[in-house]
């Protein structure tokens, strides 16, 4: 396992507001590329990959469903299902079969439907897409934390000293 702790020591801290900040996402990714493993550096371009809007469909997901990496994995899946579920809400709307925009993913239990649904019937569009975001970064969130106690877990495994 790569030791980053350093470079995590030295990001901004990135926050869900909605506010500018000045924050250079393109100056702050060249310089933290250069820090990191090839293998790391292709994580970092399949996430941004799930960030364009060109590569969305189910060639990526497939590809996302396929990494090694957990955090890849099931981030992906929660943004394939909250991107379904936003077609069929737009085409309900709209009075038209959706059916055909939908990313064909494995049957399985989607945990924020219930929310999502509930955030798909409010009628501001901006707090619509404020709550949508916050719910990524939640889910995220949850992903990366589950993902470092797994990982303590792992390491600290039979031992009586667990430095977190």
């Amino acid at each position: 396992m790569d030791n980053y702790v350093y470079i995590v020591a030295g990001l901004p801290e990135l926050t869900s507001g909605f506010e500018t900040t000045g924050f250079d996402y393109a100056a702050l990714k060249e310089s933290v590329m250069e820090l990191l493993s090839e293998k790391d550096q292709q994580l970092v371009e399949l996430m941004e990959e799930g960030f364009d809007e060109q590569s969305l469909g189910a060639e990526f997901y497939d590809k996302a469903a396929q990494s090694k990496n957990r955090f890849i994995r099931e981030y992906f899946d929660f943004d394939g299902r909250l991107r379904n579920m936003k077609v069929q809400y737009l085409a309900k709307r709209l009075g038209k079969d959706g059916k055909t925009f939908l990313v064909d993913l494995p049957e399985a239990d989607f945990d924020e439907g219930k929310q999502i649904e509930e955030i798909l019937a409010d009628a501001d569009f901006v707090k619509r897409e404020q709550k949508m975001d916050e719910l990524k970064w939640e889910k995220a969130s949850d992903i990366a934390f589950s993902y470092k106690g797994h990982l303590r877990g792992k390491l600290f495994r039979g031992t009586k000293h667990c430095p977190f």
